[in-house]
């Protein structure tokens, strides 16, 4: 269980901004513990690190790393904080910067994710598009053309 290397973890609100300082009070409005959700949140992040990483490594060993497209996205933006939750609404760590809206909503909280290429020799690594609009319907024609 990976919550189990960030049993130590305490939060100290201060080092966090106002939109977080929301899902904190909104965690503690529904009785939840703010350390306990961050230690679960930070154990689902490193969970995906090492997932990925293990992705990598077996494309690396098999020698596809340099001609495998490889896409990291998401179906939305983060859970919030909900009193009708079906299971462990106080967990929701994540915070969406100041964007109205959130997982469940069509404002752009809602439906603005991440959307990493990784295809060497044709993606240029550490570029960053702000200006695009796509969509998850893009990828297959996208990347079949």
């Amino acid at each position: 269980d990976l919550v189990r290397e960030f049993c130590d973890v305490t939060v100290d609100r201060n080092d966090f901004g106002y939109w977080t300082q929301d899902k904190f009070a909104d965690v503690d409005r529904l009785g939840g513990n703010v350390d306990d959700g961050m230690r679960h949140y930070l154990a689902d992040l490193w969970g995906l690190d090492l997932q990925i990483g293990l992705l990598m490594d077996k494309l690396r060993e098999l020698d596809l790393d340099k001609n495998t497209i490889v896409v990291f996205t998401s179906d939305h933006g983060a859970a919030p904080v909900m009193e009708d939750a079906q299971s462990l609404p106080t967990r929701m760590m994540g915070v969406m910067g100041g964007l109205r809206g959130a997982k469940h909503t069509f404002y752009e909280g809602g439906i603005r994710v991440p959307y990493i290429v990784r295809y060497p020799g044709h993606v240029p690594s550490g570029k960053v598009n702000h200006l695009s609009v796509i969509s998850g319907f893009d990828l297959l024609p996208t990347i079949a053309t």
